[in-house]
Order: structure tokens, then sequence, then C-alpha cells
């Protein structure tokens, strides 16, 4: 008993329990509160024309898992893979796929209801592991070629799903797509294109305490506690309740932490398109930031538009055709 005694006393022992007092406490009790509403996301939203919006469909992911998506029709040889921003889903590209659909000969537009929101996946807000959407969007691309066996693809994301855009082209299924579109993206945090107290911390509040725990747990092999919420939105759903991320579906929904790598290994130049008005994000840093990581990408400052307004306005959606258009 008093050698057990005496293992406790050892030095350093006290600040290793200190340290795990710490963690323990900052995993239970490190959240913060939720952002107020934020007219600026939430109205535009609520107000788009959904008429003729196409019914879900649904596919079986490797998990068995039911992953939802729309289909706008169009040529076999061209599709166009849609991703939506944060907390939102596939009905909220609707106006840029309709957009799309407006040119001659127009390609096969697919927006995605990504895992964790909309209707797929089995928790809103989570997903089951880091890479998971990777695996999701690979397994969309092997069933739908089936209908376009030989086809050209396009990805474009907004927002959250511009940066995902960004994270696949920097990734082993970058090969797949033959152009990447990115709206609005988010970068990082530490970006020069995320405004400093201000923008995005507007729209959504990291769990910092928590969020540095679980960052330290994972950079220790121990994956553990990562379906907890790290990351509230100022969103609400039909009972008041705040949109919430998991830290597994936060390190996800995002390009990879390294964000210059992912620009740099993309195969083909990415076109990134940002609203000049954009009250989230940062419009004038984005050309000098791509410009010194890849010098043949495009960054178009559209002047006036919002954030919102990249998906919403009949001029950001005619510059995403003319980008798409564009060989």
């Amino acid at each position: 008993m008093r050698g057990f005694v005496r293992y406790f006393l050892l030095p350093g022992f006290g600040s290793v329990l200190l340290l795990l007092a710490a963690l323990a406490a900052a995993i239970v009790w490190g959240t913060a509160p939720a952002p107020a509403p934020l007219a600026s996301i939430n109205d535009p939203a609520a107000a788009q024309n959904l008429s003729a919006l196409p019914a879900r469909q649904f596919m079986r992911a490797r998990d068995g898992m039911a992953l939802a998506y729309r289909t706008y029709p169009g040529a076999i040889a061209r599709a166009v893979i849609l991703v939506h921003g944060s907390t939102a889903d596939a009905a909220s590209m609707h106006s840029l796929a309709r957009a799309l659909q407006s040119i001659a000969d127009p390609p096969t537009v697919y927006a995605l209801d990504m895992r964790g929101h909309g209707m797929s996946g089995a928790r809103r807000g989570d997903i089951a592991y880091p890479g998971q959407l990777e695996d999701d969007l690979e397994d969309f691309l092997k069933d739908r070629r089936l209908a376009h066996p030989a086809a050209q693809w396009t990805l474009a994301g907004f927002s959250s799903g511009g940066g995902f855009a960004l994270r696949i082209a920097g990734s082993g299924l970058a090969p797949q797509f033959r152009k990447f579109i990115l709206l609005a993206p988010w970068l990082a945090h530490d970006a020069p294109t995320a405004r400093d107290g201000g923008g995005d911390a507007q729209w959504a509040a990291p769990y910092l305490p928590r969020l540095v725990a679980l960052l330290l747990l994972e950079k220790a092999g121990l994956p553990w506690f990562q379906d907890l919420p790290v990351l509230a939105f100022a969103r609400r759903d039909g009972d008041g309740q705040s949109y919430t991320y998991s830290y597994r579906l936060w390190r996800n929904f995002r390009p990879h932490e390294d964000y210059a790598a992912d620009l740099r290994a993309a195969p083909s130049a990415p076109v990134l398109l940002v609203g000049g008005a954009d009250e989230l994000l940062v419009a004038d840093a984005f050309a000098p930031l791509v410009a010194g990581i890849r010098s043949d990408a495009t960054v178009q400052v559209l002047p006036g538009l919002g954030h919102m307004d990249m998906i919403f306005s009949e001029t950001a959606q005619r510059a995403v055709v003319d980008a798409y258009l564009k060989d």
C-alpha cells in the first residue's frame, strides 16, 4: 500500500493529473453559446424560390447508409456535382443548378445532401470518422458512372462546401474531375481570407477549449470523443435548437490542414469566385493569397455581392456558368 501511495507522489505525477483534469474539464465544459441568428445568411436561404425542385433520390454508401441527392437531368457526357455550405442541404443549391441547366446542351447536375446534413446519414451534424465525406463522394461517383460512363465531371462547392471541394482537389479523387469551382470558399480560421473577431464569427462559434483538447488527443493517437459538438452556428431548426458540428465533421467538411497544399495539388487550376461585399470573408485577400500559391488559378471578385449572393444572385450564377464553360 505504501508503495502504491509513493507511486502517486512521484515527481511529475501531479502535473500529469492536472493536465488530465484540465483536458477532461475542457472536453466536458468547454463549450460556447451559439451566435444570434444571422439575417444576411438565413433570410436569403429561406426566401429561395424552390419551384421545380427535384425530388430527393437515395443511394447506399459503403456502410449501408442512405445518402440523399437531387438530379437535374442533362447531357450524359458532362456532369456537375454541387456541394452546399455549412448547415445547408442540396435544396440550397437549387437556383444555381437551374442556372447551369439554362445553357445550351446543359450538363446533368447533381446536388448532394452531404452526410450529416439534410436526409444523409444517421445524425445531423455528425459523421462516423474524418474522411467519410470523401468515401461518400467516391461511392456517389461509382454509382453515377453507370449513367455517365465517360463523363467529364466538375465539382463546385459553396462556402464550407467550397473548402471541401478544395480538399477533394488535393486528394486522390481529384483526377476524376475536370474542373473545380470554389464559391466564397472557407479555407481556415488563420487564413488571410478569414475575418478576425467578426465576419465568420457572426456565423459560427467554436468551442475552443473542447476543440483544443480533442486536437491534442488526436495528435496523441487517441481519437476519443470526436462525436461531441465543437462548433455552433447562427442557424436554428424548427424547434429553436442551434445547428452544431461534431469534431469529426468539422475536421472533414473543409480543406485539409494545409489548404495551400490542396491548391497546389489540384490537377487543374481551380476557379475561385467571391463577392466583393462578403460579410464573412475578406474578399480582397483571395487574389494575393492564391497568386502566391498557384499562379494559374483564377480568382474573380464580384463587386457588391455578399456571401449568400454567390449562389442566389444572377450575377454570380452567370460567373459560375462562364467558369464551367471556359476551357
